[in-house]
Formats: C-alpha cells, structure tokens, sequence
C-alpha cells in the first residue's frame, strides 16, 4: 500500500517538516472520511463542509492519529481554494529559525546553511492553503511574527528587507488543549483567535466505536491489496476485540494492528490469535459474562459511568450552558457535545 492511500484512509500523516505539495483532481474528499451512518464525525464532516465555503481559518483538534490532517485536506479541496496548492508543514518538527525559513523563505546567508534564496511554502501556496500541523508546539517568539503575516497578509523572507504580499487560508491542527495553554499564557490569545475561527474537534477512535467495523475493512482491503493477500477477512471474535480495544494510537495504531495480522495470515480467517497478545490483554469485549449470562461490568464500563455522571453533574451546575461547562470539564463545545451525544445526556 503506498503512501497516499495511507493517508487518505488512516488520517493524520506523520510529517518530517518538509513539504507536502498535492493538487489532485478535484474530487469528493469528504467521502474519504470513512464513518458509520451513526458516528459523531457526521456532525463534524458536516460543520467542515459549511466551513468549506467560505475564506475562514480552521483549527482542527483531536489527539495523534485521529485524521486531523485527513479533514484539513477535505476542506481545501471541496472549497474554492481547491485547485491551488495544499501545502503542510509539521511545527512541531523545526526550530524556530528553520520553521521560519521553510513557511516565509530566506535570502542567501540568511544563516548557516542558507546557500541560496528561498521560495517559502506561503509563497508556494498563494492562492491556496497552508496547513499547520502542531500548532501548539511553536515558541512565543514565532508566534508572533505568524500573528504578523496572518494581520497583514504579507511576509518577509529571513534575512530579507523586502515584504511579499500572499493570498493563503490557514488550516492549523493540535493535539493540545489551547484554550488551556493560552490561560497559562504559553499561546498567545490573540493568535489563538486568528487561527480558530471555525474549530473543529475530532473524536477519538475509542469515542466512536461505531466507526471500528468499517474503518477496519477499508484498511484490510488497501492492506491485502499491498500485500498479495486477496480474500481475507475479520472472523467474529476478531472484530469483537478490535471494537472493545481503546485504540491510544487512533486510526494509525489500527492500521499498524492490522498490517500484522495481515503478514502472519496463513488463510483466508483472520482470527483473534493474530491480534497482538498486548492489545488482547487490554481488550475485553462486552465484559465477562457468567454462565447463565450475566454481564460483569469491566473497568471501562465503571470509567464511562463515572464520565457520564460528572458531565451531567456539571452541565446541571450551570445551567446547562455548554460552553461554561466545556470550560470547566478542559473540553471544547464541540468535544462536549459529542460525550454528552454517547452517553445520551440530554438536558
């Protein structure tokens, strides 16, 4: 399976910092988002779509390998932006001086190493859309010449006197809590607010255990593809363990869980005992069941329980006002709105 497939079903790509420069046919995107009828990711492909439209920021947030990257290219190529250049850049790769470098250009000598003049990536994406993955990870001191080029729409290589306008829309991504970093003041506000214009947050996996099933068979079916494996498939206790697994690692630790059983395959069933004895360890699906069938409750289902009371707890607090409850919970609305939807709670 090669690279773009990858991405194109498993979510966020791992950057090294360097450049990621598309500009496919225009397709539907979004379709590439694979989801059940009844997963949360419905309400936020629909919010991307509205926010598709329009020349607004984005910032996406949900943790490592949840498919941040995956959204942002959706939104730029089902806007109007979209038969211009998509470009990324991973902040959390470079250091300052680099990351400068690489998003707004440089002069010759700028600094060691710099041995000739450098077209940046806004450059590079004029008239189309930078995506900032790892937002969060920047420095103070970057930040503010980022809120710079973002107020005046115009940059200035390093080393260079001479400012450039750039016609870009910024997508940016973390998987921190920046509401909270910019109350401990480590992100500035008022970049903060540049960015995030339209937020979008991203469930985690174990949040949307709805999605596992066809997640997974799309996955398998790139996989055996890759692999010269053709006709595998899920036995029941398999899917049953992969649905109650957590997945820490999101849609890329599933990918990875898969790869392997694909590769120790010896027929057509791809049984539980090709899982990964860590992830069967962890795993544990519908909880222990006695003979005559009751259900124990596992650890996970205590946790949920102990989830849903604490949110309901909080939002009657205030009054069932989400976003003082959100804030409260280090959750955004939308973050919210999605557990309050999975656990049912309704005012």
């Amino acid at each position: 399976m090669n690279e773009q497939s990858i991405v194109r079903v498993a979510g966020d790509a791992e950057s090294d910092g360097r450049v990621g420069f598309r500009t496919p046919a225009r397709i539907h995107h979004f379709d590439r988002i694979i989801h059940a009828e009844n997963s949360p990711l419905v309400e936020i492909i629909d919010l991307a779509r509205r926010a598709a439209a329009f020349d607004i920021s984005v910032m996406v947030t949900g943790e490592s390998g949840s498919g941040k990257e995956l959204l942002a290219r959706a939104i730029h190529f089902d806007s109007p932006r979209g038969g211009k250049p998509f470009v990324v850049e991973n902040c959390g790769a470079l250091p300052d001086q680099l990351l400068e470098s690489e998003l707004f250009g440089c002069k010759k000598g700028a600094f060691t190493g710099a041995y000739e003049d450098r077209i940046g990536l806004f450059e590079q994406a004029d008239g189309g859309t930078v995506f900032l993955d790892e937002i969060g990870e920047t420095s103070p001191a970057f930040q503010v010449k980022l809120l710079r080029v973002l107020q005046e729409g115009e940059i200035r290589p390093l080393g260079g006197r001479i400012t450039r306008k750039v016609d870009v829309r910024v997508i940016s991504a973390t998987n921190r809590n920046l509401e909270e970093e910019v109350r401990e003041r480590r992100f500035r506000r008022d970049l903060y607010y540049r960015l995030a214009a339209f937020p979008l947050h991203l469930p985690p996996l174990r949040e949307r255990p709805m999605d596992i099933p066809v997640l997974a068979a799309r996955l398998l079916a790139e996989i055996r593809s890759g692999f010269g494996k053709p006709g595998l498939g899920f036995t029941d206790e398999a899917m049953a363990l992969l649905r109650s697994y957590d997945w820490p690692g999101n849609v890329r630790e599933l990918q990875n869980e898969i790869q392997r059983m694909v590769a120790l395959a010896d027929s057509d069933g791809l049984g539980a005992e090709l899982i990964s004895s860590r992830l069967r360890d962890r795993a544990c699906p519908g909880g222990r069941t006695l003979a005559d069938g009751e259900r124990h409750p596992t650890l996970k289902d205590h946790v949920e329980a102990l989830e849903a009371k604490l949110l309901a707890e909080t939002l009657a607090r205030h009054r069932w006002n989400i976003s003082r409850a959100a804030g409260e919970l280090g959750l955004s609305r939308v973050g919210l709105r999605s557990k309050m939807r999975r656990h049912g709670i309704e005012r």
